[in-house]
């Protein structure tokens, strides 16, 4: 995808939500399309060991959890999705991202827990049968100092250790022993969203909620300097909430003229527990096979009416500032502005307005 295309793919997760509603039997979530693989994926080659069926871990409770895995854009990334009882009985759920950060030249982890709200950003290092890592862990009353362990027993079952940093280094918490399963029966995904509508978009989450329940979707604009023709370029982008974790996953897609998928884009909208703001991780890759991590804070104003995002963009070659600003204007239009702010310059790169397309 060339540079424009993932600023566009990027300005597009918010450009879209004025843009049109599927109908009511549309379903929320499409599948991941499949990805070529690119020179840089040879980073993310272990995890692909991942991918296929779920992993299922049962508690001494006897409690069970699922994990499944799904790859990011360019294969640069990959997401676990996880979910399940805890041993008291309530609902569970992780969310958790693995992405190569082309600025910092490690794998990077982003997870978000229904457990107190945790949020954990750390490092991992994985040759496919073996992964060592660590995190700060951010719950509602502290910062604890984590790590993990994992070894491979085979292509389908790995014994998973969690470790924390106490006064004797880092120690073993808690292990469990994942294996592969069959992905779930009808009726099983049936009962799950069941148990799911359950649960809403907390407090924290309410200024951005507005982009849930509807697919968006967008045509590329004139004022983008260099891309493929304007008038075959669309975008699409799905957001899910999810359950328990309360945070919001969205996949943006370029559809060609005759409607093609392409994944370009993967966003994880999530409020951050320690630094306690709303926060943006968006993945993307780039034509040349990079990978592109975009990463910034997100501040509401006038009750949701606008949303500031303040963004930096990790390039392997490059680090950018983007300011951007979504002001929501009834009846169901949207106004976005994004601003190039190297050093002192503050330079407009975006403006457009779009409005909720006729059903």
């Amino acid at each position: 995808m060339h540079r424009n295309l993932s600023w566009y793919a990027l300005f597009s997760f918010v450009l879209i939500a004025g843009c049109s509603s599927p109908p009511d039997n549309e379903p929320v979530i499409v599948p991941a399309q499949v990805q070529p693989v690119t020179k840089t994926s040879v980073r993310m080659e272990p995890f692909s060991g991942f991918i296929g069926g779920r992993w299922k871990m049962t508690a001494m409770a006897g409690t069970d959890t699922y994990d499944t895995w799904h790859w990011g854009p360019g294969r640069n990334s990959i997401r676990s999705m996880s979910h399940g009882i805890l041993p008291s009985g309530e609902p569970w759920g992780t969310m958790t991202a693995y992405y190569w950060h082309p600025g910092r030249k490690e794998m990077r982890t982003l997870g978000v827990c229904s457990v107190r709200r945790g949020v954990g950003e750390g490092t991992i290092t994985f040759d496919g049968s073996k992964a060592e890592g660590v995190f700060d862990l951010h719950q509602v009353s502290e910062t604890r100092k984590m790590g993990l362990r994992w070894t491979f027993d085979g292509p389908d079952t790995f014994h998973d250790q969690m470790l924390e940093n106490g006064p004797h280094g880092y120690e073993v918490m808690n292990e469990w022993d994942r294996h592969r399963v069959a992905v779930a029966s009808v009726d099983e995904r049936a009962a799950e969203r069941t148990l799911a509508t359950a649960a809403k978009p907390s407090e924290f989450i309410k200024p951005i909620e507005r982009l849930l329940g509807h697919t968006w979707e967008g045509k590329a604009v004139p004022e983008i300097a260099v891309r493929p023709p304007a008038d075959t370029l669309r975008t699409r982008t799905i957001f899910e909430y999810v359950p328990y974790v309360d945070a919001i996953y969205g996949r943006v897609q370029t559809l060609n003229a005759d409607g093609t998928p392409s994944h370009a884009m993967d966003l994880y909208l999530y409020h951050h527990t320690g630094a306690r703001v709303l926060r943006c991780l968006a993945l993307a890759n780039s034509n040349d096979g990079e990978g592109i991590v975009y990463e910034g804070d997100i501040t509401p104003g006038d009750n949701g009416r606008w949303l500031r995002i303040d963004l930096r963009a990790h390039r392997s070659s490059s680090v950018s500032a983007i300011e951007a600003r979504i002001d929501f204007e009834p009846p169901g239009g949207v106004r976005f502005r994004a601003w190039s702010t190297e050093g002192r310059d503050r330079t407009l790169i975006f403006d457009h307005v779009q409005s909720e397309a006729k059903k």
